[in-house]
C-alpha cells in the first residue's frame, strides 16, 4: 500500500491510552454495579472482557479490516496491499463468503487469528518495515444475499482495532449503509477510515463532489474528520491519494 493508506490504516493507537480507557471502564462498572441494573452494564462488562482478551493475546499486531457492501472492491484492496490475489475478486457475487487475513510480521499472530475465528491466513514479508504488525481482513460483504456472511461480518467488526469501510461513487449515499452501519459505529470515530474506491470511474470534477457529498453524510453520521481516501486499484488516483476531510 502506498505511504498515505498505510499512515491511515497501519499506525495503531497509543498502548497506554487504550489500556487506560480499559481500566476506566472497569472501574465505573465495579462503581455502578450497586445501583444499575445488570442488563445495563452487561455492554460496558463484555467491552473490558472483550479488550482484556484482545490485549493479552497481541499487542505487537494491529487488527484492520475492510468492510463494505458487495461490489465495491474491498477484495481488490487486500490483494493489492497483499502484492498477490489472496481473497477472489470478481463478478461472481457475493465473492467474500469468509474473512480472509494477510500478517505482515510482528511475530506469531496464531492466537489472535484464533480469538478472531479467522481461519484463512497468509503471512507476507514485503520488507516494508511501515506494515510490520499489520493484521489486514477482508470481511464478507455486510449486505450479503448469504445471511451467515452478514453475521460473520458483523461479528469482526465489534472486535478489529480499526475499520475502513470501502464504498462505491455509484453507492456511497445509500441510505442502509450509513443507518446501519456507519452512524451505528460512529462510537469508533478515532478507529475509522473511510475509503471511497473505483475513484477511477469518475471525471476529477464529479470526485470531488462525491467526496465533497461523502463528508457531510459522514458528519449526520456522527463521523465528521474521520480520514476519507479516494482510491482505486486500477488507475488514477491510485491507492495512495488521501481525500481532504
Amino acid at each position: 500500500m502506498v505511504d498515505r493508506i498505510k499512515q491511515a490504516v497501519g499506525r495503531p493507537a497509543p498502548l497506554e491510552a487504550v489500556v487506560d480507557r480499559v481500566e476506566a471502564v472497569r472501574r465505573f462498572t465495579q462503581a455502578a454495579g450497586p445501583y444499575l441494573p445488570a442488563e445495563a452494564l452487561a455492554p460496558a462488562n463484555a467491552l473490558v472482557t472483550r479488550a482484556g482478551e484482545r490485549l493479552s493475546l497481541s499487542r505487537a499486531h494491529t487488527v484492520v479490516a475492510l468492510a463494505g457492501a458487495t461490489g465495491t472492491g474491498k477484495s481488490s484492496i487486500f490483494n493489492a496491499l497483499a502484492g498477490v490475489e489472496l481473497s477472489p475478486a470478481g463478478a461472481r457475487r457475493p465473492t467474500t463468503g469468509q474473512a480472509h487475513a494477510c500478517v505482515w510480521g510482528g511475530g506469531d499472530a496464531s492466537a489472535l487469528l484464533d480469538w478472531l475465528g479467522v481461519g484463512r491466513r497468509y503471512g507476507r514479508d514485503s520488507g516494508d518495515t511501515d506494515l510490520t504488525g499489520l493484521v489486514l481482513l477482508d470481511l464478507p460483504d455486510y449486505d450479503s444475499v448469504e445471511a451467515a456472511h452478514r453475521v460473520e461480518a458483523d461479528r469482526l467488526l465489534q472486535v478489529v482495532d480499526l475499520i475502513v469501510w470501502v464504498l462505491h461513487p455509484q453507492k456511497y449515499a445509500d441510505k442502509v449503509v450509513h443507518q446501519r452501519y456507519l452512524a451505528e459505529y460512529h462510537r469508533h470515530r478515532e478507529v475509522t477510515v473511510v475509503a471511497l474506491n473505483q475513484a477511477d470511474l469518475l471525471p476529477a470534477e464529479d470526485l470531488q463532489e462525491c467526496l465533497t457529498d461523502l463528508d457531510r453524510l459522514l458528519a449526520e453520521d456522527g463521523l465528521a474528520g474521520v480520514p476519507v481516501l479516494a482510491t482505486s486499484t486500477v488507475g488514477p488516483p491510485g491507492l495512495g491519494r488521501l481525500a481532504d476531510a
